[in-house]
């Protein structure tokens, strides 16, 4: 069986990540344990629910598969008590099955489950792990904070922190306007409310206006509007998402590390579109002079 670990393979000298696999079937531990060698992905394996809910409380996993039959319950009810213990809330749960019976599929959605997987499949099972743990990645870049009021603007700069972005703060759209004027930033974290003569709003619209990366920096608004139609107008007017206060801290991340890495997609592809048109114009040149 081959399997494409390029993403999680070019880090190995980095932390690994935990994955528990919670399988009955000794040989399948064995296949889960080869398919993984060499990546940053390190599988651990419970042969009971009653065992993997021990682990999941006392451990840190980025990630719990499970397989749909098990010795003490299903699959299904594994997911639905891990979602009930403090480190199980939001930790994606995979559950594997020899096939998909379309019955259990809804049951398996309403009880928490991220995804439903052929245990067969597993380079596709492969893949969607990698994608999944890039959130776990440390984050890299920086990013203004535009709040006048100081405890939230600790709360932004704390948790974006934590997951490696550098954090500059300031208390006015005026002022970040001068800042985005003469630096390049990854993200704008914005309050939609601000003091002064410029809110959140215009304070977008502003920046849409500049030139380059400047003007497409991904902007993430932080609301307390209640009303569905004045959010998805923050939309129309050049806001990338937003997030409804009080601000939870995992969704603040979740997101920032989202918008952050889809700008830089954005801007490798480009680049990678300039390159290829700067060769193709310079061949061009090449076959004129000859």
């Amino acid at each position: 069986m081959s399997t494409d670990t390029s993403t999680v393979a070019d880090a190995t000298s980095e932390s690994t990540i935990d994955i528990l696999f919670v399988d009955s079937v000794r040989l399948f531990h064995q296949i889960i344990t080869q398919v993984f060698a060499g990546t940053r992905l390190r599988p651990c394996f419970a042969e009971t629910a009653a065992v993997a809910l021990e682990k999941v409380a006392s451990g840190d996993f980025a990630i719990v598969c499970g397989a749909l039959h098990l010795p003490d319950m299903t699959g299904i009810e594994l997911c639905r008590r891990i979602r009930q213990l403090p480190k199980g809330k939001v930790t994606p749960f995979i559950l594997l099955t020899a096939n998909v019976p379309q019955a259990f599929i809804v049951e398996a959605y309403g009880a928490g489950v991220t995804d439903v997987f052929e245990k067969q499949l597993l380079e596709p099972l492969v893949t969607m792990l990698q994608r999944l743990l890039a959130h776990r990645q440390p984050a890299t870049g920086n990013v203004l904070i535009v709040e006048d009021a100081s405890a939230q603007a600790a709360f932004f700069t704390r948790v974006l922190g934590a997951i490696g972005l550098q954090c500059e703060v300031v208390k006015s759209a005026e002022e970040a306007l001068l800042k985005i004027d003469g630096c390049n930033y990854d993200l704008v974290v914005m309050d939609i409310m601000l003091a002064g003569c410029m809110s959140g709003v215009t304070l977008a619209n502003q920046i849409r206006r500049l030139p380059g990366a400047r003007g497409e920096v991904p902007i993430l608004a932080a609301t307390a509007f209640d009303d569905l139609s004045r959010r998805i107008e923050l939309f129309h007017l050049g806001i990338d998402d937003y997030i409804i206060k009080p601000v939870v801290a995992e969704e603040l991340s979740a997101r920032a590390r989202n918008l952050i890495g889809h700008f830089r997609l954005l801007q490798q592809t480009r680049a990678a579109c300039m390159q290829a048109e700067a060769e193709r114009e310079a061949a061009i040149r090449a076959m004129v002079e000859c």
